[in-house]
């Protein structure tokens, strides 16, 4: 009785294994890009949704405080600054 078939089954099983898990291991890296592409978008439409406010903010400027128009001209320049 040879040891030769049984070491081609047990390999044949370890590269299937070997495959399974290089499997699981690409999807978790592509769900991962996939969510930080969502992320991105997510973020750009609230940047987008944040300078429409600033923008009707600065049409009415003349409605705040000297204090406010201060701080909102300041949170603007690092809303500027990051954008």
């Amino acid at each position: 009785m040879s040891i030769a078939p049984y070491s081609a089954a047990m390999k044949a099983v370890g590269n299937a294994l070997k495959s399974v898990f290089d499997f699981a291991s690409n999807s978790k890296d592509h769900q991962a890009e996939t969510e930080i592409i969502k992320d991105k978008r997510r973020n750009d439409k609230a940047l987008n949704a944040a300078e429409l406010a600033f923008q009707i903010v600065f049409k009415n400027i003349g409605l705040f405080s000297a204090g406010e128009r201060k701080r909102l001209k300041k949170l603007y320049k690092r809303f500027l600054k990051y954008n």
